[in-house]
């Protein structure tokens, strides 16, 4: 995000039955736009319109198309790059609704707003992390106030002393609700 307060999580893998690019191209194009961002001043991206991205009405595409544009990225984005831009957006999204996933996703659809009913099943919580400090999203959103019956603490792409803060962090905000 433009203020460094939130990290969005997706995944790039590749699927040979899926996608017809390489592990080796797919990680060249993310290098390429993680490049491209970092030399772009914040003011020129697109703003991030939280509520119209979850409606899942086409926004999402929209705004991948118009960043890609502002990053002046000149192919076209490989299928798993794609899908994960998706899911790490949806993720930014999410959070800047203060809402798990689920949740920002179900009351954010059309459907969802003219029923009034939402009917999620909360399978596992996301604890994102934060750019500095290895500290972590979900703490600002009271993650404790959330009903799921397991959590998941992304670790593995920081430093190993980063992410034993993050997971010693997480343990000391309420040590009855949580093991390892």
């Amino acid at each position: 995000s433009r203020d460094g307060l939130y990290d969005g999580l997706g995944v790039i893998i590749h699927l040979s039955r899926l996608h017809p690019e390489s592990l080796d191209e797919s990680i060249g194009q993310v290098e390429n736009i993680a490049n491209r961002l970092s030399k772009t001043h914040p003011d020129r991206l697109p703003s991030l319109d939280a509520t119209t991205i979850l409606s899942l009405d086409g926004s999402l595409h929209s705004y991948i198309s118009s960043l890609l544009d502002v990053l002046a990225v000149e192919n076209s984005v490989l299928p798993s790059v794609w899908a994960g831009m998706e899911m790490a957006i949806l993720s930014l999204a999410s959070q800047v609704v203060r809402l798990p996933i689920h949740e920002a996703l179900s009351s954010n659809s059309p459907r969802a707003v003219q029923t009034g009913k939402l009917s999620t099943l909360p399978l596992n919580g996301l604890i994102g992390r934060a750019a500095d400090s290895g500290g972590t999203h979900l703490q600002r959103l009271r993650y404790h106030d959330f009903n799921f019956p397991s959590w998941k603490l992304k670790i593995g792409h920081r430093s190993l002393e980063d992410d034993v803060v993050a997971l010693e962090s997480v343990l000391s905000q309420n040590t009855s609700t949580f093991t390892v």
